[in-house]
């Protein structure tokens, strides 16, 4: 599976990279959401995930974009999670979210059972 990883955290995506790729999926990784809907417009993924909080353009902000330019499952990631949060990502067309720090074998298993 091909993940784009959208985190403006460099720590983060070192650690989503490594992990990910240990666990078989292969990953691309941008520094906002500015970026990462650029790459959407150039490139196919099986999954993108999604940090909330990112500088300009909020992860919430981005959904509709990368909806529009793809039809792989947006996973929003978030160190504050909050129901209502969750709620406004999914009807923005999130189709998953989890809390950071998320345990490797979870992310995995939830982005296997996202795979179209």
């Amino acid at each position: 599976m091909r993940v784009l990883a959208i985190d403006d955290n460099p720590s983060i995506r070192k650690i989503l990279t490594r992990q990910l790729e240990r666990e078989g999926f292969k990953v691309e990784t941008a520094v906002s959401a500015e970026t990462g809907l650029d790459v959407l417009s150039n490139r196919d993924f099986d999954v993108v995930l999604l940090d909330i909080n990112l500088p300009g353009m909020t992860g919430l902000e981005a959904i509709a974009g990368i909806v529009a330019r793809t039809t792989a499952p947006v996973v929003v990631m978030t160190g504050f999670a909050h129901p209502e949060t969750e709620k406004d990502a999914r009807l923005l067309g999130a189709s998953g979210f989890i809390e950071k720090p998320a345990g490797f074998p979870t992310l995995a298993a939830m982005l296997r059972s996202l795979r179209i």
